[in-house]
């Protein structure tokens, strides 16, 4: 039975090595294609500028994979938060539709039904870390929190969508864009919530 311990931890061990090494070696990689841009050679240039690009399309799809995985939120909940920062700090627009699904995501489970400050006011850092990322990626989610508020009846992720409309358009020209998409939409049940939504929006003082 020891013997049995002490080779699952062996394998362990190895797992973690292995994987330090698998970072390492990606960072070397990108430091390399860091250096080539500095090339005279036009074809060792554009090369080294495809592999970073490549190298942020795919760690961008590792943080959505992070953000959208039902375990985390269950048992990794800091990880979630810090994997919804880091991809608004790249401005990822690919992240927009996870953000949004998990708008009303919080840290702590029960801080999503808290209101320390009057809806609609307040720092944004007392947002949760979806709101403050989509913020920071603006004009490009603003159709999907549109949506997202034509979908939903639920009060916090309605509160949460709002809030990225006013901090990206002033309250004035949030209305509008709410008075345009109840124009637009020809579906009832979502007319009724982007109605619900533009109520909201208006009796915030």
């Amino acid at each position: 039975m020891l013997l049995r311990v002490e080779l699952v931890l062996a394998l362990l061990g190895l797992c973690v090595i292995a994987a330090l090494f698998v970072g390492a070696g990606r960072a070397q990689g990108q430091e390399s294609a860091v250096k080539r841009l500095l090339s005279d050679e036009a074809t060792t240039i554009l090369q080294a500028q495809e592999e970073l690009l490549a190298a942020r399309t795919d760690l961008i799809s590792q943080l959505i994979s992070v953000v959208d995985s039902q375990q985390n939120h269950e048992t990794r909940r800091e990880s979630v938060r810090a994997s919804m920062f880091i991809l608004g700090e790249m401005r990822a627009t690919q992240a927009v539709p996870v953000l949004v699904k998990y708008i009303a995501f919080r840290d702590d489970p029960s801080a999503r039904f808290a209101q320390p400050h009057r809806f609609g006011s307040g720092p944004l850092e007392q947002e949760g870390p979806a709101v403050q990322a989509l913020v920071k990626i603006g004009e490009p989610c603003l159709k999907a929190v549109i949506n997202k508020l034509a979908t939903t009846y639920d009060v916090t992720e309605q509160k949460c969508c709002i809030r990225v409309l006013i901090e990206l358009r002033e309250s004035d020209a949030a209305s509008a864009m709410l008075v345009d998409a109840i124009a637009e939409e020809a579906d009832l049940k979502k007319r009724e919530r982007l109605h619900n939504s533009l109520d909201m929006l208006l009796r915030i003082e």
